[in-house]
């Protein structure tokens, strides 16, 4: 996969926990909606981002942070936050991705930043002439984790194929998009694409099943990195 550099060009915090970083390409590079990218540390640490823009935004490429405690990409990744900063990519990488319009309805179940997958998709979509319907599910920990918001409702506003719900998980810590799918069945979409953490995603995998949805329209790039045994 080709490396290409980069510029930090800016450092949102759009809320206490994420880190919502604006990068700008060197030279010619390109992605499909929906990739991930890895940020290449000097120490040869390799950590990946879900792209969350547009192919359409180029050279600007935006991606989501959320630092974790503890975590070995998380430290290193922090270390590179200073401004102006030179920052080497590799990829594209992901088989889970958009091109054009859909030529058929579309559900986007995201968990957490998997957001960003979902963003860069959406994003993509606004600049044809969609017409089948793509509903969103964002669901998340905690309100402190929704970011963005604001954007994902203009967006709903201005095109009216697009439906997007945010939802906050259960007291007892069960995700409500799982919750959704146990009360209300399983999704109706010709197609499904699933964002989020290796947990997150088989547990929406094993409730689709569970209420018998069809798991062959089910897309997500866990399926290639984190395969069950």
């Amino acid at each position: 996969m080709p490396r290409v550099g980069a510029e930090l060009r800016e450092v949102l915090r759009p809320s206490a926990e994420i880190h919502q970083l604006r990068l700008r390409i060197d030279g010619e590079w390109s992605f499909l909606a929906g990739q991930y990218l890895n940020v290449l540390h000097p120490r040869g640490i390799a950590i990946p981002f879900s792209i969350a823009s547009a192919p359409e935004r180029l050279p600007e490429v935006e991606i989501d942070f959320r630092p974790v405690g503890g975590s070995r990409e998380a430290e290193a990744m922090l270390e590179l936050l200073a401004p102006s900063a030179r920052i080497a990519l590799d990829g594209p990488f992901g088989r889970v991705t958009q091109r054009g319009p859909t030529a058929s309805s579309l559900r986007l179940i995201a968990g957490g930043t998997g957001i960003g997958q979902c963003r860069s998709i959406v994003e993509h979509l606004t600049y044809f002439r969609q017409h089948e319907p793509v509903s969103l599910v964002w669901s998340v920990r905690n309100r402190a984790a929704l970011y963005d918001v604001a954007r994902f409702e203009n967006l709903a506003r201005a095109h009216a194929w697009l439906n997007v719900t945010t939802c906050i998980d259960a007291p007892n810590g069960q995700s409500r998009a799982i919750l959704d799918i146990e009360t209300h069945g399983a999704p109706t979409e010709d197609d499904v694409v699933i964002a989020g953490t290796p947990g997150f995603v088989y547990a929406v995998v094993d409730a689709i099943a569970a209420a018998g949805g069809d798991v062959g329209r089910l897309r997500s790039d866990v399926f290639d990195y984190a395969k069950r045994p």
